[in-house]
């Protein structure tokens, strides 16, 4: 596995999220940037969480027009942390 798969898989996961990706929507809000769908790519292919301040999208809002960074991962099987989930995880206490 190299940066082709990375490639290929980033695209398949354009296809996939289109309508949730703000450069294609108008920048709507609460959308993914394709920065964050290259990052979520390269962490399912190295096999590592992917961290953000993000929470998921509310089960009330139109989860068709609405997902973040934590649905993306949710959607294509990369497990997602907030800071304090990282923190814990790696032992560090205050």
């Amino acid at each position: 596995m190299g940066l082709g798969y990375v490639q290929r898989h980033y695209e398949e996961m354009k296809v996939r999220h289109e309508a949730v990706i703000s450069e294609y929507n108008g920048n709507r809000k609460n959308t993914i940037g394709l920065n964050n769908l290259t990052t979520i790519a390269l962490a399912k292919m190295l096999g590592l969480p992917v961290v953000s301040s993000e929470k998921e999208t509310r089960i009330d809002q139109d989860s068709n027009k609405r997902q973040k960074i934590p649905d993306i991962c949710k959607k294509e099987g990369v497990t997602h942390l907030d800071f304090n989930d990282l923190l814990r995880a790696e032992g560090i206490k205050n």
